[in-house]
């Protein structure tokens, strides 16, 4: 019953969100059309949209009778194509090709009346279980327990203080009964007594803080430099291993509980522990394309006095010497586009006693000169070209990954087939891309760097680079079988003979072009071949079933196979709605 109340409220609020990016299509599609009224380009936004709706509805006739049709049920103005785009974009995902629906309906309509029924019945078991979760929080046993296996000088314990609490409250931090516990700590505000749970936790368990907190916080004492100071002072102080691993969860657990402390009235003491948790939880930095002159000369003064530099020159020299050598450091920033950072010269200043333009040093993005050495213009054109196709592979393996990462049950071996082949296909171009560099250009970085590590590397260079050349294009070839041995069948099964077809020139042009890059990289129709393989999959992309509509047939309520569990459910809705 869980599994289908998330289910539901996850259907009901994609419904709201499907409709009404439905509804503001219509009102943007209206808002061209006005402002195209006198283009001598016409409107061209608004034809392309015309042209995909065709293609959707079958053909032009098929087209105009739905356009019929909607005009007399829902009119021709605007509230009433909103309405009529709003239905339609909902019954696109409700149902298959075919018109069938992916969801049973009735049993979605009675669902919240079984529901309702099955909490009613449940909620005196429930308002029992929130009292005593309650008491639980402020019983003396579970205090002195954390007390006692907690170190209130280790911030690592501190933030396992942190979780602790934050698994005590759980998903309880939603019930009035724990928001009135939390929020009475919190309003308290002694952080020195080891009862009060949820402070002690916002404070890491840290006795330093505790003490620095004091009872009944007022306004006016609110230095939160303080702990900031004394939370970096604790990380110092922890193993660097332990501190990179240290998570909090205890502000997400009851973010609820901080907002409101936030933003209430009269609520100084709650809103300090909230405030004093929050900044030890965020950093700032500052960039230096955002630094100006002015901000260099006070900085570069202020660290000048906090180094103990003396300085022979005057208030007023120091100040226009320093806002001179700001300027030279902004302005070389400018020209400049590898500097990222700044620095001063104290050895200097110590020298000299005086703020000259020198003073501020810029510093550049390191391997700036040595990536110019790799890709200059003596560098060999195959290079430059296997870089680029390794960019482009690269983001097409991460595109596989991810789609590997939100596979489930029905497609992970299709993902983890094609993850595989687009790994072989980046191998591939980069061995061979590595080869030919040595081959064609010998004083290369690269190729000095291979032919000190290996002898004889340029004898087998030749050799290699044909092996990547072949390894990378069985990478497309196991694609392309795929979707001729998989892809094509089951889309004959489920009767989309167009998918049929576009799968099946898919796959022919995928194995076109995995043996012409091996073996035939100069024949006639190579490119052609690319460039149909790109239209084939945008075709593919349009006609086949949307993820969403997938994920609706297979849901709690859908008419399909289902996932095995609420996991795989709420993973595979985050991957059809893009989350």
């Amino acid at each position: 019953m869980q599994r289908g109340k998330i289910v539901y409220d996850l259907l009901k609020r994609t419904e709201a969100g499907v409709r009404q990016d439905a509804r503001d299509s219509v009102a943007f599609n209206d808002e061209v059309a006005k402002n195209s009224e006198n283009d001598p380009d016409g409107d061209a936004w608004n034809s392309i949209q015309a042209i995909k709706a065709m293609w959707k509805a079958g053909g032009i006739s098929n087209y105009n009778k739905q356009q019929r049709d909607d005009a007399t049920k829902y009119g021709t103005d605007q509230t009433g194509r909103q309405d009529a785009a709003a239905d339609h974009a909902w019954t696109n995902v409700i149902q298959d090709s075919d018109g069938k629906p992916t969801w049973d309906k009735g049993r979605v309509d009675g669902f919240m009346d079984k529901y309702n029924a099955e909490v009613a019945a449940y909620k005196p078991t429930l308002d029992q279980l929130i009292a005593a979760h309650a008491a639980w929080l402020s019983s003396q046993l579970l205090a002195d327990w954390l007390s006692g296996v907690h170190d209130d000088t280790d911030i690592c314990s501190g933030f396992a203080y942190s979780e602790s609490v934050a698994q005590s409250i759980g998903k309880a931090a939603g019930t009035p009964a724990c928001v009135k516990h939390l929020n009475s700590w919190l309003d308290a505000g002694d952080a020195t007594d080891t009862r009060a749970l949820y402070l002690r936790a916002l404070l890491f368990n840290q006795d330093g803080m505790a003490k620095a907190a004091g009872r009944q916080v007022k306004p006016s004492d609110t230095q939160y430099e303080q702990f900031i100071n004394l939370y970096k002072h604790a990380l110092a102080r922890a193993d660097n291993k332990k501190a990179a691993l240290l998570i909090d969860r205890l502000a997400v657990t009851t973010t609820n509980v901080l907002v409101d402390a936030l933003t209430a009235t009269g609520r100084n003491t709650a809103r300090f522990f909230a405030a004093v948790r929050l900044s030890m939880m965020s950093g700032h930095a500052l960039k230096a394309g955002s630094v100006s002159a002015n901000d260099l000369a006070h900085w570069v003064i202020d660290q000048a006095k906090a180094q103990g530099v003396k300085l022979e020159s005057d208030r007023t020299q120091t100040r226009a010497a320093a806002r001179q050598a700001g300027k030279a450091a902004t302005d070389a920033a400018k020209k400049d586009t590898v500097i990222y950072a700044y620095e001063i010269d104290v050895a200097k200043l110590r020298e000299d006693g005086l703020i000259e333009a020198g003073s501020i040093k810029t510093v550049r993005i390191p391997g700036v000169d040595m990536t110019r050495k790799w890709l200059g213009s003596s560098t060999p054109q195959i290079f430059h070209t296997g870089i680029v196709t390794a960019i482009i592979q690269l983001a097409a393996f991460k595109f596989t990954v991810n789609d590997f990462q939100n596979s489930d049950q029905f497609n992970v071996v299709e993902t983890s087939t094609k993850m595989i082949a687009a790994l072989m296909s980046l191998g591939g171009t980069l061995v061979e891309t590595l080869s030919e560099t040595v081959n064609k250009g010998p004083t290369h970085p690269l190729s000095a760097f291979i032919l000190k590590q290996w002898a004889g590397a340029e004898e087998v260079a030749e050799g290699a680079a044909k092996f990547g050349r072949i390894f990378g294009a069985a990478g497309g070839a196991v694609a392309a079988v795929y979707d001729l041995a998989f892809n094509v069948p089951e889309a004959w099964r489920n009767k989309q003979y167009l998918l049929t077809g576009l799968y099946f020139g898919s796959g022919a042009i995928g194995l076109y072009v995995a043996i012409a890059a091996a073996f035939f990289p100069a024949a006639v129709l190579f490119w052609p071949a690319i460039i149909a393989s790109f239209v084939v999959a945008v075709a593919i992309a349009m006609v086949s079933p949307n993820a969403l509509q997938n994920w609706v047939s297979r849901c709690y309520f859908g008419t399909g196979e289902h996932y095995d569990d609420l996991n795989a459910e709420l993973k595979a809705y985050n991957n059809a709605v893009g989350a």
